[in-house]
């Protein structure tokens, strides 16, 4: 059994191991599981409570494997539990980031679909500042509201964007003091805030770990001129069009195999 946080997350895996390839194993989202008391952390801190209980309570081990995304842990020290799986990058929505998928968005936009390479730098000069902030804020212990400035639907995204057509990048200063603004931050806690910046531009991780599949979605929607949720199903379009890029991913790849098994 694969344990996952969603519906949309459970949706990808029956499609990349497709029910007769995988007999013996099922997917369950984990609303599905009933929990018998209150957990933080939404849908993926329910996934990791259960991992723990399971750990702690039963020997399952080898029967039940739990994939949600790795978000931030990669830039925090996390306590390990074996039957957990963490997406590669931050979520599943980063897995886009392939020839094949951006290729397929451009496509889909009436772009030149050679171009991939560029559109997947635009991303990234609209994306990293956001997915930086998003980690020092987290690792700084500070409470930016960063979803509550974007909107919702990241409806107010727009008000931070520069630049023209194709050549657009994040203001990110001007969104960083509408944050603040916005959370009444004291000047303490703007310095805490930029020493962590600072200290995370020296980290040496490859580019597509600087990438939020939320951040993603907005960007495209900003490159494109189409509505958030119009870009987020591209999205999800794109990877279900290239699963098979996909299994190259070596997190990916462990489950297929268990679901294959």
């Amino acid at each position: 059994m694969l344990i996952v946080e969603g519906v949309r997350d459970a949706l990808f895996f029956r499609r990349l191991v497709p029910l007769a390839e995988r007999i013996n194993a099922s997917v369950i989202p984990i609303d599905e599981i009933e929990i018998p008391a209150p957990v933080h952390g939404g849908n993926r801190g329910r996934v990791l409570w259960l991992a723990e209980h399971i750990r702690q309570h039963q020997n399952l081990d080898g029967r039940i494997l739990f994939f949600i995304d790795a978000d931030i842990d990669r830039f925090k020290v996390s306590p390990a539990i074996q039957s957990v799986i963490y997406t590669d990058l931050t979520d599943l929505e980063s897995y886009v980031l392939n020839e094949c998928s951006l290729s397929h968005i451009l496509y889909v936009f009436g772009k030149e679909p050679a171009d991939y390479l560029r559109l997947k730098q635009r991303l990234y000069n609209m994306c990293y500042p956001l997915m930086r902030l998003r980690v020092a804020t987290a690792i700084s212990g500070l409470t930016l509201p960063i979803a509550a400035t974007l909107g919702p639907s990241y409806s107010r995204y727009g008000r931070y964007v520069v630049g023209r057509d194709f050549d657009k990048a994040t203001d990110i200063e001007k969104f960083k003091g509408a944050c603040h603004a916005n959370a009444r931050s004291s000047t303490s806690d703007r310095e805490r805030l930029e020493q962590e910046l600072q200290n995370l531009a020296q980290i040496n991780l490859a580019q597509e770990h600087w990438y939020h599949g939320k951040d993603i979605a907005a960007a495209i929607s900003a490159l494109f001129r189409v509505t958030y949720d119009e870009a987020f199903r591209t999205i999800i379009a794109a990877i279900d069009a290239c699963l098979a890029t996909l299994r190259k991913w070596p997190e990916l790849a462990k489950v297929d195999a268990f679901l294959r098994a």
